[in-house]
């Protein structure tokens, strides 16, 4: 599952946890405002900082 979210969202969070209890792989790519914290079995990417390493 991959969600793209502009914004800390607490219902991404809860499908994303939800996809990591069912066995499934889900990747949160974060862009532009609010925090950004791990959350547990889940990966999350920061894009504003893998687009700055391009240059």
């Amino acid at each position: 599952m991959i969600e793209i979210d502009s914004a800390h969202n607490p219902c991404s969070i809860e499908k994303l946890q939800f996809a990591s209890a069912t066995g499934g792989t889900p990747n949160w790519s974060r862009w532009r405002s609010g925090p950004l914290h791990d959350v547990p079995g889940v990966a999350v990417i920061n894009m504003d900082a893998a687009a700055g390493s391009l240059g």
